[in-house]
């Protein structure tokens, strides 16, 4: 299985806040190296099993390509799946100024922040949502 997936204009700024990204839930081998092998779990279970893709990545700051090449993955797990996934993530890490862009106020937590961003940039964003976290870590 050797499907390849190559993303372009991609700067060493959006491929750092891509493996950073915590909507990936990725791992990335070696961490701080422009070739080597991810995991990315998918659902809301753990790195090692039966939901995850493994695969091997190549980064070209000169080109600004970014490519996944498909190790492995379930049966089950569409590849679509993590192409939707890989796109998503890299389209809102491309058009934020930074890895966290729209942090609103100094008292939310990290977690609280980075959830109300990614609700925010992937559509899901509900005024109400953010004003509760706000209220809650007030």
């Amino acid at each position: 299985m050797s499907e390849v997936k190559v993303f372009r204009d991609i700067t060493s700024s959006i491929f750092a806040c891509v493996k950073a990204s915590p909507n990936l839930r990725a791992k990335y081998v070696p961490a701080d190296a422009d070739k080597g092998s991810a995991s990315i779990a998918i659902g809301g279970h753990v790195m090692g099993g039966d939901n995850q893709y493994d695969l091997n990545f190549e980064f070209d700051p000169a080109a600004g390509d970014l490519s996944y090449t498909l190790v492995k993955k379930s049966a089950y797990l569409p590849v679509s799946e993590l192409c939707s996934l890989l796109e998503r993530t890299i389209a809102a890490r491309a058009s934020a100024s930074s890895c966290h862009p729209q942090r609103r106020s100094a008292r939310l937590g990290a977690g609280q922040i980075n959830l109300a961003n990614d609700l925010q940039q992937f559509g899901r964003f509900n005024p109400r949502l953010v004003g509760a976290l706000r209220r809650r870590s007030a």
